[in-house]
């Protein structure tokens, strides 16, 4: 059944097992293509893989089913962050936000959206302030989500506070230390405050997660 996909899915990502878990999700899609959280699962675990192009069409699709999910729009807009997409991204966060003002997921992926248009001098004159804005009241909001702590460690880096920076990304990957990108930002900010054998180490971790 469609609901036995989505519990194996849940069971491999307990496992760490991203691979089978996203299988598991597809075929869950196949069994039942109404079910939404199907859609939106699979689309967070492509981003988390860099898989960006197919993170938006599932968010898509997922929208096209329901055009009132904040979290359907927030997937969607981080797609389009990552594609460089960026005027189209924070249209989509907004929508996420006037749905739901108070979620954190979204302010999260706002805050990580408006770094990448500062990191490729793309912002305005206050686009780092609203990134910072944005990041802290993720935080406030869920200082459990990952995504939180990742926008702000992200928010850190390209504001030069690379020690505050390393501090946010460890809390992310405590709560899930099989994203390879995580471990590519707290390489990063090991690598610029010189803790070489750090940085090694989760470049190490980073390409056995995510060997492309």
């Amino acid at each position: 059944s469609p609901l036995s996909y989505a519990e194996e899915a849940e069971g491999y990502l307990v496992e760490g097992r991203v691979g089978l878990a996203k299988e598991s999700y597809e075929a869950a899609i196949k069994a039942n293509p109404q079910e939404i959280s199907n859609y939106l699962n699979l689309a967070k675990l492509q981003l988390y893989g860099g898989e960006f192009e197919a993170a938006r069409v599932n968010a898509e699709n997922a929208l096209l089913l329901d055009n009132t999910r904040p979290q359907a729009f927030s997937l969607l807009a981080w797609s389009k962050g990552y594609l460089g997409e960026y005027l189209e991204a924070e249209a989509d966060i907004r929508s996420a936000l006037d749905l739901d003002p108070n979620n954190a997921f979204a302010h999260a992926i706002y805050a990580n959206i408006l770094a990448r248009r500062v990191a490729n001098n793309l912002g305005e004159i206050d686009t780092t302030e609203r990134a910072i804005e944005q990041s802290q009241l993720a935080i406030t909001l869920d200082p459990q989500l990952l995504e939180a702590r990742w926008a702000r460690g992200y928010v850190l880096e390209i504001t030069g506070n690379y020690e505050e920076a390393i501090e946010q990304l460890q809390l992310a990957i405590e709560l899930n230390d099989s994203i390879a990108d995580l471990h590519m930002a707290l390489g990063r900010n090991y690598f610029t405050v010189e803790e070489y054998d750090q940085a090694v180490f989760e470049f190490t971790k980073a390409y056995s997660l995510n060997p492309s």
